[in-house]
């Protein structure tokens, strides 16, 4: 029998054998490329943040020189620190290309527009250009009387009027993401279960900011830019304020915290009115408050002697604005989705109309899909590599995940606003360009 086995002549042919090496071959060339891929991704990923976080701490080195002298100096481009293996391929101050005559002289009551472009040794690029306002001289001032729009009773109404596209309890941004409001839109966080850190170097610029975290804490951690000067025109914040790194910031028109403002860095506040009901601290010398008026409820409590001078008016309770207190309205029945065209799939398209009565795991390959609808009545997790995403995405009992390049839309979720991907950026369209108050997938 042992014979007879080792005497047959079957085997493997010259043709599988050929067929089991292109098989490979193939395999490991997809591989190779998937690999290959991903080290280009997270590199370039991993480029973009390093580069954004060096250029948020060379603008924080600009904007102290800048506004912390009180007469005309020179600026040289020795006096930027930053990563050794980053460069400069240009910067512009004021018109005047210190990249080329290395210094120059600044009036320090004058605005300051910046400009550069900060490379690598891969030849990624990050650009800033933004102005830096002079310090304030302040003067006594009436007291300023604000007024905020009220709220509408159904909740799409108020979406869609007070041009909201954030609307959550929380809001986590990794890496350097930046969420724009294209100068109309409004984010509004409304919840007061737990603290809201900004841990990185995130840039919100947006018309209004309400945060209401009601006994709780909003926390920027490191060189946070909440708000942008020209750009945004309130920022309501209900809770208590710490601003922890050197290089944190909140610019806006109207500044309103109800709560304590503690500076634990010398990071700045700027706006023209600024109305705190209770206490501000000053656990840093060179933390400050810029602004043409200072309202502030209770004490100020520093060793630096200047900042006893930044109360330039009396508060009073009615200068605080009331926050938005619509809440997020559940969805319609199951049935309703289906008969209106929504499907239950995990491929996001153009167009497309998606619904699931639970969680939902959505991966996007190189499509950007647009005009797109999702609705569920669980989490929401996107991953869409560097994919330009565009549409809505609801999730009144749940939390939205958004791992990816670009967002432009509508976030509406209960638990929370998740942007891991430090390279990313959110931006505002309204809710009406994709719902209409004909097809609302809310029951209300």
């Amino acid at each position: 029998m042992i014979n007879k086995y080792f005497k047959s002549e079957n085997g493997v042919t010259l043709i599988e054998l050929l067929a089991s090496l292109v098989l490979i071959s193939i395999i490991s060339l997809l591989a190779f490329s998937v690999l290959n891929n991903t080290f280009q991704y997270s590199e370039t990923s991993n480029s973009h943040i390093e580069l954004r976080q060096d250029s948020n701490f060379i603008i924080t080195q600009i904007r102290q020189q800048h506004q912390e002298i009180s007469e005309d100096y020179t600026f040289c481009l020795e006096d930027i620190q930053r990563k050794e293996e980053h460069s400069f391929s240009h910067l512009v101050m004021n018109e005047l290309d210190l990249y080329d005559e290395q210094c120059a002289t600044f009036a320090h009551e004058n605005p300051l527009n910046v400009d550069f472009t900060l490379k690598n040794e891969h030849n990624h690029e990050y650009q800033i250009n933004t102005t830096i306002d002079p310090q304030v001289n302040r003067e006594q001032e009436k007291n300023v009387q604000l007024s905020l729009s009220s709220t509408v009773d159904d909740f799409y109404s108020f979406i869609k009027n007070e041009n909201v596209f954030i609307f959550s309890s929380n809001i986590s941004i990794n890496g350097s993401a930046d969420i724009t409001g294209n100068q109309n839109g409004k984010i509004i966080i409304n919840n007061n279960e737990t603290d809201l850190d900004f841990s990185t170097a995130d840039q919100i610029s947006t018309e209004n900011i309400f945060i209401d975290k009601a006994g709780q804490e909003v926390n920027l951690i490191t060189s946070t830019s909440l708000g942008e000067n020209g750009v945004t025109e309130i920022i309501n914040i209900i809770g208590d304020v710490n601003l922890n790194n050197g290089g944190a910031t909140i610019n806006s028109e109207e500044v309103i915290i109800d709560g304590n403002v503690t500076f634990n860095s010398s990071s700045i506040i700027n706006a023209t009115n600024v109305y705190i009901s209770s206490d501000v601290i000053f656990n840093n010398w060179s933390g400050n408050i810029n602004a043409d008026n200072i309202y502030i409820g209770g004490d100020i409590n520093s060793r630096n002697p200047e900042h006893e001078l930044l109360r330039t008016g009396e508060f009073n309770e009615e200068q605080l604005l009331s926050h938005p207190t619509n809440n997020i309205p559940p969805l319609k029945e199951d049935h309703w989705f289906y008969e209106n065209g929504y499907e239950t799939t995990l491929n996001l398209n153009s167009e497309s109309k998606i619904f699931s009565p639970s969680d939902l795991n959505i991966h996007v390959g190189n499509n950007d899909p647009e005009n797109f609808i999702i609705a569920s009545k669980g989490n929401v997790s996107i991953d869409s590599n560097w994919s330009q995403l565009d549409g809505v995405i609801i999730a009144p009992n749940g939390k939205v995940t958004f791992n990816g390049n670009s967002f432009t839309g509508v976030v509406i979720s209960r638990d929370g606003f998740d942007v891991p991907n430090g390279g990313s950026s959110i931006n505002f369209r309204n809710i009406e360009e994709y719902i209409t108050s004909d097809n609302l997938p809310f029951d209300q």
